[in-house]
């Protein structure tokens, strides 16, 4: 019988591995936890103390660079030279159009030009310097010295600018078509300019300073490999750098009060954490983005997680195989011990040393297989007891069912014979009697509980003889079965019960009566199956026999108290379940398509081994 698993039970390797991996687990994970928060706070910290740095430093310059710029705005718009040669300029515009006219025109736009050139001076720290007059004609002074009408990109940018605020209004990044005419090397350069307008004594404005300046020049710096620099003005229009306007995903970030500060930022484009320094330059009013990857940042702490993850890995591996080590030691011994009980029988009880262990190095282990063959001992005494008491209650109960049995056969056979002496039959009555001292001398010959199936046959055709005797042809019988039967043990009058009641209830019609017996065997089971063509079971008669067995099967006691008509298939049951237990084969019921009964018997090729040890 298998033992069922226990539920809610640790095994003794299970609390090993448990008692051991979670404090170590614990610890990995409380220092792999303290260290990462730790480490990682201290680096971001870090990161933003030299982003503040980094991003002030940057603005500083570039306020540096758009000081200038403004410095030279204010230079040219408050020189009374300039003022004086802008208002002959215009002078000269409003007289009528002759060739001494456009002489003076150009000799004063000469002069405004050498003038511009003496205020920036020899150095030129700004490439470009335009003096934009109200007709839209340009006058430059820098990379192109020339009078021209302003280009279209020019009125644009202009355009954006307003003449009387007089305030000072710098551009996004831009290209200027006239230095790329002049000098292709200024092709793809880009440009930041300046708009400031010059005004009169009495405040009329007479020209608009547009000073420009190389955007690399302003933001010399700001292309960085770990940070990402971006610029924009105060309505939030990305400046710099123009080729990548990102002004929608961090135009919130430029519009908040809140500057020169640190921010932490989900980027919702990557999924990734930011670091932004927010700054404004105090010149244009420019708002300073300065964005670290916070990912960067935490690289030595991911990669020291990593290390760790592995050496914990490690250190669990190693802790595994060593509480495995240690565990098997224990419960190796104890698991053979457990296969060895699961395996326990009882012939091998007296045995002094049935059940060698494997690996005893523990003094508990050895005691409790000391202490575990002991109990054989004793449970070998005690079962011998058991057993030869069980023994002689099942001999008993055998006995009684078979005595029961033979004089109910006698009782049948005395019927008859009486039956054909009242009709004179003499001859049959001798043969009858000849018949019936073969099968007293079968019954009374030994007292064997089991026998071989080809003599229970031979009892079997005795007894029908007799019948055919009393009955003639109109009574037919037929048997069909496996020669390798004939050699099996069966309990003694397992077979003439069925053939008896077959002919005791199937002879209540008219004839002929037919009795046909079939026979089949496997390797584990033999079966025996009755038909004959009789009135078949009554409902009750088979209630009242299912219920009767049903009996038997709870309770064994009652195998002795119940009878059909004081003997018959019930007490056959009982023997059958007596030899075979759980494995025996017994059916009776009435056929489907026909009239007539049908009974089944069977069992193992092998009688249960309490019975084998009797006799069988």
């Amino acid at each position: 019988m298998k033992r069922k698993k226990l539920s809610g039970k640790r095994s003794i390797k299970t609390a090993l591995y448990i008692n051991n991996f979670i404090p170590l687990l614990f610890i990995v994970l409380v220092f792999t936890a303290s260290y990462y928060f730790y480490t990682s706070h201290l680096l971001i910290q870090r990161e933003k103390d030299s982003l503040m740095v980094l991003a002030e430093q940057l603005t500083g310059k570039l306020d540096l660079e758009l000081t200038k710029m403004n410095n030279l705005a204010l230079n040219i718009s408050y020189s009374s030279k300039v003022k004086n040669e802008l208002r002959n300029y215009l002078d000269l515009s409003d007289k009528p159009e002759s060739k001494e006219k456009r002489l003076n025109t150009y000799l004063s736009a000469s002069s405004l030009v050498r003038t511009i050139e003496e205020i920036t001076g020899p150095f030129k720290a700004l490439p470009q310097i335009n003096l934009i007059l109200q007709d839209q004609i340009l006058l430059g002074a820098g990379i192109y010295d020339l009078i021209n009408p302003m280009t279209s990109a020019a009125e644009q940018r202009l355009s954006q600018y307003n003449w009387q605020s007089g305030a000072i209004f710098y551009t996004g990044l831009h290209r200027d078509s006239l230095a790329e005419e002049i000098i292709p090397a200024y092709k793809n350069q880009w440009f930041i300019s300046l708009f400031k307008t010059v005004y009169d004594n009495y405040h009329n404005g007479l020209s608009v300073i547009e000073v420009k300046q190389f955007s690399d020049t302003l933001f010399k710096g700001f292309n960085r490999n770990n940070e990402n620099i971006l610029v924009f003005n105060r309505k939030g229009v990305q400046i710099y750098p123009y080729t990548n306007p990102l002004g929608s995903l961090y135009s919130g970030l430029v519009k908040r009060e809140n500057r020169n500060s640190i921010l932490d930022f989900n980027n919702l484009s990557n999924g990734k954490r930011e670091i932004i320094a927010v700054t404004e330059c105090i010149e244009s009013g420019w708002i300073v983005l300065t964005i670290s990857n916070a990912h960067i940042t935490l690289k030595p702490v991911y990669q020291f997680l990593t290390v760790s993850s592995i050496i914990s890995l490690l250190i669990l591996a190693a802790g595994f195989l060593i509480s495995t080590i240690l565990s098997r030691k224990i419960t190796d011994p104890l698991q053979d011990l457990n296969k060895k009980i699961s395996r326990l029988d009882w012939n091998l009880l007296d045995s002094n040393d049935i059940f060698p262990l494997k690996a005893l190095t523990l003094n508990e282990v050895h005691e409790l297989h000391l202490s575990f063959q002991e109990m054989n001992q004793k449970l070998d005494a005690s079962l011998s007891s058991l057993v030869a008491e069980k023994t002689l209650q099942t001999q008993s109960r055998i006995l009684a069912l078979q005595a029961q049995m033979d004089p109910h056969f006698i009782y049948n056979m005395m019927t008859n014979i009486s039956i054909m002496a009242e009709d004179g039959e003499n001859n049959e009555i001798i043969q009858t009697i000849s018949q019936l001292s073969q099968i007293l001398r079968y019954i009374t010959e030994g007292s064997s509980l089991c026998v071989l199936l080809k003599e229970e046959l031979n009892i079997v055709e005795n007894y029908l003889s007799c019948m055919k005797i009393r009955y003639g042809n109109i009574l037919n019988f037929q048997v069909d079965l496996p020669n390798e039967m004939l050699s099996l043990k069966v309990p003694r009058h397992s077979i003439l019960p069925i053939i008896e009641n077959a002919i005791k209830y199937g002879l209540d019609i008219n004839p002929p009566w037919n009795i046909i017996l079939t026979g089949k065997m496997n390797k584990n089971n033999w079966e025996i199956t009755l038909e004959d063509n009789g009135p078949g079971f009554t409902s009750e008669a088979l209630d009242l026999l299912n219920d009767q067995i049903s009996q038997c099967i709870k309770d064994q006691s009652k195998q002795l108290e119940f009878h059909i008509n004081g003997m018959g298939l019930i007490n056959l049951f009982s023997r059958l379940k007596i030899f075979y237990g759980n494995e025996l084969i017994f059916t009776a019921g009435n056929k489907k398509t026909e009239s007539g009964s049908t009974i089944t018997i069977g069992g193992m090729n092998e009688p249960k081994r309490e019975v084998f040890l009797l006799d069988c």
